[in-house]
């Protein structure tokens, strides 16, 4: 993640939890969650801020993370359109598909 998200979704966080942060603090966050990516960092705090109590810890924000990714592995794909084969590739197939069966004879 770029540390202007990082900077960017804690501030969110702490302002909404009106939560001071020291550099120490700051910097064991960055090393422990520093790996997400920007926009699901991003869609974290905002869901940590609808729904805690308090200040996030590492572990909350892993655990929000990971239901985030699994969502979007849950997203239903884009429908494909169907249609029919061109004449041509139909009468391959049917060729192929000959070809198979008189082998397995």
């Amino acid at each position: 993640m770029e540390k202007q998200t990082f900077q960017k979704g804690i501030a969110y966080m702490a302002a909404a939890f009106d939560t001071g942060l020291n550099r120490e603090r700051l910097a064991v966050y960055w090393d422990q969650i520093g790996g997400m990516r920007d926009d699901l960092f991003m869609d974290v705090c905002r869901t940590v801020v609808a729904h805690d109590q308090w200040f996030p810890t590492v572990a909350r924000l892993r655990e929000t993370y990971q239901d985030a990714l699994r969502r979007e592995r849950l997203r239903p794909v884009a429908r494909l359109e169907v249609r029919e084969p061109a004449p041509e590739v139909r009468e391959w197939v049917r060729g192929q598909v000959r070809k198979l069966r008189e082998a397995l004879r």
